[in-house]
């Protein structure tokens, strides 16, 4: 039984770049295989028109990953404060970057419950809760409250950005680091973290870097 195009396509395209890479650089994938030590933790959208490694021209081993609906951090996750503990404490990258993009359909989806008040059952409709709340709180602002639906879900991209940074800032995770304490992982004092927010503009293709930056002087 054939596979389906889809899925003949990716497999076909992986030899491809398996052969390109290993003739372009043909040191790459044994270092990859001896072990990983991404300087980067990428907390960004599932959303297919964002794939991280794409758009910064990363190679495999370069940035830490983890990836679900609006880019969010919610100290209640438990899978990505995980992968947050994983990449301070055993890894030792230095920058966790939170990433938004315009034309989140996650962004959208929560500005039109905060508007309407009826939100979708089941996992997603609890998973949106906290961005529906942070919508709701943008719109207590007259200024906010009066602007079209692209700009309001540009304006709601960013400050969700800035609140995830806020989150990742407020884990024991990142506490410990800035306090200088071993890593329970390692049994070593890793290098500080700085936490960044950026926005990839899906129309163009640009990450913009919105000079939020968090660091070991802010906890200070």
């Amino acid at each position: 039984m054939s596979l389906p195009t889809p899925l003949a396509d990716l497999l076909s395209h992986n030899e491809q770049w398996c052969s390109h890479t290993s003739s372009s650089k043909p040191d790459l994938f044994p270092a990859c295989a001896a072990g990983q030590a991404p300087k980067v933790l990428w907390i960004g959208c599932a959303d297919s028109r964002v794939p991280e490694s794409v758009i910064t021209q990363a190679d495999p081993g370069q940035i830490f990953v983890t990836r679900n609906i609006a880019n969010q951090f919610d100290p209640e996750d438990d899978n990505v404060v995980s992968v947050l503990t994983y990449g301070v404490q055993a890894l030792g990258v230095e920058h966790v970057v939170v990433v938004g993009h315009t034309s989140c359909g996650g962004m959208i989806a929560a500005t039109g419950v905060a508007d309407s008040g009826s939100a979708p059952g089941g996992a997603l409709g609890r998973y949106l809760t906290p961005l529906v709340k942070l919508a709701k709180s943008l719109k207590e602002n007259p200024e906010a409250a009066k602007l079209e639906q692209a700009d309001f879900v540009r304006l709601l991209t960013e400050e969700s950005v800035k609140q995830s940074m806020r989150n990742i800032a407020a884990t024991d995770v990142i506490k410990d680091n800035w306090a200088g304490k071993p890593s329970p992982l390692s049994g070593k004092v890793m290098k500080k973290i700085t936490i960044h927010g950026w926005v990839h503009d899906i129309g163009t293709g640009k990450l913009k870097d919105l000079s939020v930056t968090l660091s070991p002087t802010d906890a200070a």
